[in-house]
């Protein structure tokens, strides 16, 4: 029997479970999750069971490129050594080990509706800084789209 904590902290499963069964199953919620290489499989996405990833991830939830990059850290090399591109949100162990968690690059971020009052007009951002769009524009003279951007292996900026 597996031996899972019911009330912790940070965590108070009869509280959640009440929330989750008042507010019944929502369809909507029901999404595609990268769970690991080659392996695309559904999730309940709920603010309450994804709660510490919900900043980043809820920009992969419509459409959206993402960059996965991850550090091998028993290698004992403090670089990013895996590198995945994805198309919706992703499990925290969906690289090739289960030594650490990936981090998520979305390459474009999509406006706050819930929680703040925003523009009507407000549309996706693109997930570059400025300085590296600078950059960008005065080796080449114009600033690629983020597509191209992102597609553009071969090419050093």
């Amino acid at each position: 029997m597996y031996q899972i904590p019911l009330y912790s902290e940070n965590w108070n499963f009869f509280k959640y479970r009440k929330i989750l069964i008042n507010e019944g199953l929502n369809l909507d919620l029901l999404t595609s999750i990268y769970y690991r290489p080659f392996d695309n499989r559904f999730t309940y996405y709920h603010r309450i069971l994804r709660r510490m990833q919900e900043k980043v991830l809820k920009n992969l939830l419509l459409e959206n490129l993402g960059l996965l990059a991850m550090r091998q850290v028993a290698s004992g090399d403090d670089q990013y050594t895996h590198f995945i591109v994805c198309t919706h949100i992703v499990d925290n162990r969906s690289c090739f080990s289960n030594r650490g968690r990936p981090s998520v690059f979305p390459l474009y971020i999509y406006p706050d509706t819930e929680n703040q009052q925003t523009n009507l007009f407000e549309e996706k951002k693109p997930n570059l800084s400025p300085n590296f769009l600078k950059a960008i524009k005065e080796k080449l003279g114009y600033i690629p789209t983020p597509e191209n951007i992102f597609y553009s292996s071969r090419q050093s900026y």
